[in-house]
């Protein structure tokens, strides 16, 4: 599965002025690990949304990610998941590659 979950799962992956504590993330985590999903890596850019605010009222936040069933990551085991920079919406776009070139 591969999108916007709409939900940190740890506090480096929410930047904010605003410190809250992070509302849901037990309940992702628990949907992650009781259907034997792995959270793929990414590289790229750090957070994937963002409020569209300037200043101190700017917040980001990894809101998209990929997770994989264990079998596939078996199957693809050099997967590369990338989030690119964000340029007209709120969100990264995610781009997964099941067969990259080696460099």
């Amino acid at each position: 599965m591969i999108g916007d979950f709409n939900q940190v799962l740890y506090s480096y992956e929410k930047h904010s002025k605003v410190g809250r504590p992070i509302q849901g993330a037990k309940v992702l985590m628990n949907f992650i690990n009781d259907h034997g999903f792995v959270d793929l890596p990414s590289s790229g850019v750090r957070f994937t949304w963002s409020n569209n605010r300037r200043g101190p009222d700017v917040s980001y936040e990894k809101l998209d990610r990929a997770v994989a069933a264990s079998g596939w990551m078996q199957q693809f085991r050099h997967v590369v998941l990338l989030a690119l920079p964000i340029q007209r919406l709120d969100h990264s776009p995610l781009i997964l590659d099941t067969n990259p070139v080696p460099r």
